[in-house]
């Protein structure tokens, strides 16, 4: 069973003058967190992290998160959550992070939740900070019109990137990415 840490009744809390999404100026009660930590810089074959052509050169090393994704979301399943939100180090952003293929980090999340469709009312991904060379808002909406979105009454992609910050060069790309999720 792959290691996760899960915590009930959580409450976020930001100092003053914190510009999250929201801005909430008061705590949030969340009612459970599971958290994980993908395996750090497994070995890719076909360029770097945010390339098209971007594999696992080990397929156990895919096997191994999408373990983890399986667990975190098992989780949520058992303590009877109807929505779920992929945090920045277990989703899409901690491709970047921990040196994961994004495409893949998105198939495995496509893979996993299109397993438990009837669970989630709203599955929510935060996506951190746009920049030029990345590509995480284009993946996410071609994790959307993939058919997740199908499946689930409301899927949002949270953060400070959303789909109206998509650069015209993710756009451009959207295309290419969709067909690439399949």
């Amino acid at each position: 069973v792959p290691e996760c840490i899960v915590a009930e009744n959580v409450w976020l809390v930001r100092h003053e003058g914190c510009r999250g999404p929201g801005e909430w100026r008061e705590p949030r009660d969340i009612g459970v967190v599971v958290g994980f930590v993908p395996k750090h810089a497994p070995a890719l074959s076909g360029g770097g992290t945010s390339e098209i052509h971007c594999t696992y050169t080990d397929l156990a090393d895919r096997a191994r998160y999408r373990a983890q994704v399986d667990a975190a979301i098992q989780a949520c399943c058992l303590l009877d959550c109807d929505g779920i939100v992929v945090g920045c180090a277990e989703g899409l952003c901690g491709s970047e992070v921990f040196g994961h293929p994004l495409l893949e980090v998105a198939r495995v999340w496509r893979e996993a939740l299109a397993s438990r469709a009837a669970q989630f009312r709203r599955v929510a991904f935060a996506l951190g900070a746009p920049h030029a060379s990345n590509l995480r808002v284009a993946v996410a909406k071609a994790l959307v019109e993939t058919g997740l979105c199908a499946r689930h009454s409301t899927l949002a992609l949270d953060g400070s990137a959303s789909l109206c910050h998509a650069s015209s060069e993710d756009q451009n790309h959207l295309q290419h990415h969709t067909c690439s999720l399949e």
